[in-house]
């Protein structure tokens, strides 16, 4: 397959002395590393100055604000870096023999770089960015758009080979964190997605789930204030972000005081955590229930390429915003971190006792990799609002037949 667009870069002038040379590339190995480690939201000039070894002043000179710098660094860095690594393994995905090519491609998003980890990052934050979101944003969609989305030059079956890797490379990126994968033999399940990518069958037309089964979910509570409060935190962090969503925003929509919220919760971060559980087991629930239904009339291939497509339905963008955001802070955050990967640990542990006798790591790498894409659904449905329009059964009908428990993947 042919490599997606050149990316833009920045026109060069007369030669930069030798000394500017070298900042320059402290000063990009310095962003890549703080946006990787720290998030976006928290990375400031001073930090990216200091790992630099630079003075603030030399990153002032180059840049007016942090935005400016990161959307340079964007530019010229994590989009070409994010480029290439897709391109490898778009390329061997296709490509009959090449299982042991496509599963080294892959594992380089099993356990990212930092300019991996660092271009999802930015890719993450951009939709509450409001003045370099948009151009991250539509780069991201000119990059995957090219390669996943159906055209005269592209037909439907390719597309979706190559939204699905994109998919579970995005996962596998935002998973890369959890602690299982210290126990994990990933090659099995890569080596297995390989033989799904790599020899799509036919397409078909897939049906209409009979209800919106992804539509919002409400929190109760005895409360009906704290109830309120609850579901305004929920919104406003799906429509602003965490770090735009302040305690005040918060209260007024929710129309409880400051105090009222402070007299139950120690801080925001606990606020949201309170809301996390609720939200996991509902999310299980109704995807459980959407694969039964559609799996006792069609079957599990056909259920699972329709969980695909729910994920991605455009009015459900609000609440992958809020789920994606619960994941950023999850790398960051260690109390987040606990919550989420406590849910999927515990799946984790229950995938290996329903198959007694089967290999441990490996079972934890097809888990793994089944967690992964649920991520990357939601990752990639808010950068191509199409990608939902796309003929799923083509890859899960061998993606569920080769499922070492014979079950459709839980997405």
């Amino acid at each position: 397959m042919e490599p997606a667009p050149k990316v833009r870069q920045r026109r060069i002038g007369r030669a930069r002395p030798s000394h500017a040379l070298r900042n320059d590339a402290l000063l990009s190995a310095a962003a890549t590393t703080t946006i990787a480690t720290l998030g976006w939201d928290s990375t400031t000039i001073a930090h990216v100055a200091d790992a630099a070894g630079l003075t603030h002043g030399a990153i002032y000179g180059r840049y007016i604000d942090k935005g400016e710098l990161g959307a340079a660094h964007w530019t010229t860095t994590l989009l070409p870096a994010l480029q290439e690594a897709l391109h490898a393994s778009i390329a061997a995905g296709m490509r009959s023999d090449g299982a042991e090519a496509f599963t080294e491609a892959m594992l380089r998003f099993v356990a990212p770089a930092p300019p991996i980890i660092a271009a999802v990052e930015m890719i993450l934050a951009a939709p509450f960015e409001a003045i370099i979101g948009p151009g991250i944003l539509a780069d991201a969609q000119t990059l995957l758009a090219a390669w996943s989305e159906p055209s005269a030059d592209l037909d439907a079956t390719t597309a979706t080979q190559a939204a699905a890797i994109v998919y579970f490379a995005f996962g596998l990126t935002l998973a890369s964190y959890g602690p299982w994968l210290s126990e994990a033999d990933m090659e099995p399940a890569l080596r297995q997605l390989h033989q799904a990518v790599s020899a799509p069958t036919p397409i078909v037309t897939l049906p209409e789930s009979p209800e919106r089964y992804f539509s919002k979910t409400r929190l109760t509570a005895d409360d009906p204030r704290l109830e309120a409060l609850l579901n305004a935190t929920v919104d406003l962090i799906g429509t602003l972000g965490y770090r735009g969503a302040s305690v005040a925003r918060i209260c007024r929509a929710a129309g409880v005081s400051q105090g009222f919220l402070f007299d139950r919760f120690a801080t925001k971060l606990d606020l949201l955590i309170t809301t996390l559980e609720p939200l996991q087991q509902e999310a299980v629930r109704i995807t459980d229930a959407l694969g039964a239904q559609m799996r006792a009339t069609y079957g599990p291939s056909i259920a699972e390429a329709v969980t695909w497509r729910e994920h991605q339905l455009p009015e459900y963008q609000p609440s992958r915003l809020f789920s994606l955001e619960i994941v950023r802070l999850s790398r960051f955050n260690e109390s987040v971190r606990e919550q989420l990967g406590g849910t999927v640990a515990t799946a984790v542990e229950e995938r290996i006792a329903a198959a007694a006798g089967s290999s441990r790591p490996e079972l934890i790498g097809f888990t793994h990799r089944d967690y992964a894409v649920s991520l990357g659904l939601i990752a990639v449905g808010n950068i191509l609002p199409n990608a939902w329009k796309l003929p799923f059964n083509c890859i899960t009908d061998v993606l569920v037949a080769g499922d070492p428990q014979g079950l459709a993947i839980r997405s």
